[in-house]
């Protein structure tokens, strides 16, 4: 997950970062559990790399709240690579979610003004995370996205930018 692995980089190597800007960043343990979490629990199969076009529609409605509009041969497209692509998906998922390493250990190195980007709808990691880590960053700030999955750069790409830029552009100041 880009976000644990930034937060990582940015702990181990704290006088090269200046800011970090987290988009529902994966591995806040003490979270509440996801929707996502609870059907793992329960045994369910959650296909997260859509291998045919009954998955990749259900990956896109569990993901977004609002998902774009993905024409059919763009689909099929998007389809065939993720099936190529299986397999290093799978285990690459697998190996990042062995790593026991929590996000909030990793907080307490953090001192650089963070800040936390969140869809208040996400059913794959819960938005409890955003809290969790606003009370164990000392300069974090954090922006929820009302009606937003988990998928907030696809969803609302305009505000998600605007947030980035209006963010980067205080600590210039």
């Amino acid at each position: 997950p880009p976000g644990k692995i930034s937060a990582a980089y940015a702990a181990e190597n704290r006088r090269q970062i200046k800011s970090l800007w987290l988009l529902a960043p994966a591995g806040v343990y003490s979270a509440r559990p996801s929707e996502m979490h609870r059907l793992l629990q329960q045994g369910h199969r959650i296909p997260i790399f859509g291998r045919d076009l009954r998955e990749f529609d259900w990956l896109l409605h569990f993901t977004m709240n609002k998902p774009p509009f993905i024409p059919r041969p763009v689909k099929e497209i998007l389809i065939e690579r993720a099936a190529e692509n299986f397999t290093l998906h799978n285990r690459i998922y697998q190996e990042v979610a062995a790593e026991a390493l929590a996000l909030e250990d990793i907080a307490e190195n953090l001192t650089v003004p963070t800040r936390i980007v969140w869809g208040r709808r996400d059913r794959v990691l819960d938005p409890s995370g955003a809290e969790v880590l606003d009370q164990l960053l000392p300069n974090a700030s954090v922006l929820f996205l009302e009606d937003i999955g988990h998928v907030p750069m696809v969803e609302e790409p305009k505000k998600v930018a605007e947030d980035f830029k209006t963010f980067n552009e205080t600590l210039a100041n």
